[in-house]
């Protein structure tokens, strides 16, 4: 009879506990390595899926939802809001005939008041609540137009309230809509939603907003969602970084407006999701960067989402918003959209914000980072061409004790979520970003806006956009830009128009 030797039953019970460890995968041990059946191997324990395994790496991006009006992340009204409401406005095509009777009748062409606009009584005590008195220039002029669905381009300078101009009047029509079905209506609705349970049917949106960057779309998406708080209108978001199945059965369970950027869009109408046919407003915001030819989404859009637009072009009201204009927008509108769209055109076209104070300091292209480290304030974003040197501009700052956080596209949607959380909350005072923060985002108590290095001539308009960051609804600002004769000597122009 075979009998082991003292040392190979030591063996032989080693095997054992490593054999009981597999199976329980848990080791007395601060790494956690488990045996793994299959190859043998030594493997670590498994990791939280909710979480990115390292940093970098992509992981779910959860949404917060507060469900509550959140004021201390966005700009208050400063000490020059008042002088906004004296901002002059035109308007031109054929949005003109709406004002006409109201300019006879009572010599006053727009409305004062929220009240005089005939809202919907609990979108206007949301508005109240998040503390608007009376629209801004920009909101006077688009109601009646947008109320009315005449395709338009919008163009008011930054900080002037362009978000609330086209939400406030398509939240109004949708609920309005909405309360004209009557008892009938609600009745459907019953059955329609035993019908969704079923995922027989899904449900179309009436309203398509587009963004060109998650972060505006998710901004937008909170502006929406508090304007809609108890009203019954059904708001959507969708990016890249949420997940996608997630966001469909969100889309499947109800959806009247729906905030999302181009990638998201195409996906979702060329494999059904939902379909365009219910649809009654497109709206771009920011249509000067999503519809340029260089590198906006115009190819997408004309490929998969205007063929599938109702064969009546006058059935849906296409509105595009933004500070800034470029020459072949009216072209394209009429090109691609089949649409002569209402121009309303709020204070100068392409120009700085008059509460801007710019400041221009010319250095050589190795002394940016000294004239940064003397000139950056409390509550800073600087702005950088490349993503590369947004990360490496971020660490330079921490190096001198600045706590900074980079922002830009080749972070996960996580990492730059924190970086924004971090800045909203004062954890951080200055965010090193690239142009995915020069559009449309609002922070609070932004004094100071740094151009490490100056836009390329291709993006002269991010110029406008990057100092549009500070001197938001009536509070003054300052924007310092670093300029080396060298390296942006084709800039030069553009500047000093914008200067002068």
């Amino acid at each position: 009879m075979f009998t082991s030797t003292p040392e190979e039953e030591r063996v032989q019970e080693d095997d054992i506990i490593v054999e009981d460890l597999s199976q329980t995968r848990e080791l007395p041990s601060k790494y956690k390595r488990y045996r793994d059946e299959a190859t043998g191997r030594m493997r670590a324990a498994g990791f939280d899926a909710e979480r990115p395994r390292r940093i970098g790496q992509p992981g779910p991006y959860v949404l917060e939802d507060t469900r509550e009006f959140d004021q201390h992340t966005r700009p208050s009204a400063g000490d020059w809001f008042a002088d906004l409401f004296k901002t002059k406005f035109t308007i031109s095509g054929r949005g003109e005939d709406i004002f006409i009777p109201r300019l006879i009748l009572s010599f006053i062409f727009f409305f004062r008041t929220f009240e005089e606009m005939d809202l919907n009584k609990q979108l206007l005590q949301n508005l109240y609540r998040k503390g608007f008195k009376r629209p801004l220039p920009a909101q006077q002029a688009a109601f009646p137009l947008l109320s009315k669905s005449y395709d338009l381009i919008g163009h008011a300078p930054t900080g002037h309230g362009k978000t609330a101009a086209f939400l406030i009047p398509i939240i109004d029509s949708i609920l309005k809509q909405k309360q004209s079905n009557g008892p009938f209506f609600a009745y459907f609705l019953l059955i329609y939603s035993f019908i969704k349970a079923m995922n027989l049917r899904k449900s179309d949106p009436l309203c398509v907003i587009i963004s060109p960057t998650r972060e505006l779309a998710e901004q937008i998406y909170k502006d929406a969602k508090d304007l809609c708080s108890e009203t019954g209108c059904e708001i959507n978001l969708s990016f890249g970084s949420l997940p996608r199945s997630a966001c469909v059965r969100e889309i499947q369970k109800g959806c009247d407006l729906i905030i999302l950027t181009v990638g998201r869009l195409c996906d979702y109408v060329a494999n059904d999701v939902f379909t365009l046919n219910s649809l009654k407003y497109l709206v771009f915001d920011e249509a000067d960067k999503l519809l340029q030819e260089n590198d906006g989404f115009i190819n997408e859009i004309e490929d998969n989402v205007i063929p599938l637009l109702p064969s009546r072009s006058d059935e849906v009201c296409k509105v595009f918003f933004s500070a800034t204009d470029i020459a072949q927008l009216d072209e394209l509108a009429k090109e691609c959209f089949k649409c002569t769209p209402t121009r309303l055109e709020v204070g100068e076209v392409n120009a700085v914000n008059a509460l801007v104070e710019q400041r221009i300091l010319c250095v050589r292209y190795d002394a940016h980072r000294d004239g940064e480290q003397k000139a950056t304030p409390p509550k800073t974003i600087v702005f950088v061409n490349t993503r590369r040197k947004c990360s490496v501009i971020a660490c330079f700052l921490s190096l001198y004790g600045f706590k900074a956080y980079p922002v830009h596209s080749g972070l996960t949607q996580i990492l730059r979520h924190q970086g924004l959380k971090a800045f909203e909350s004062d954890d951080c005072h200055i965010l090193v970003a690239t142009d995915a923060l020069a559009r449309g985002m609002d922070f609070k108590d932004i004094y100071h806006v740094i151009n490490y290095d100056v836009p390329n001539f291709r993006s002269w308009a991010s110029y406008i956009h990057r100092v549009g960051r500070t001197g938001r609804l009536g509070n003054r600002g300052l924007a310092t830009t670093f300029y080396s004769p060298d390296n942006d000597s084709n800039m030069a122009p553009f500047l000093y128009q914008v200067f002068d």
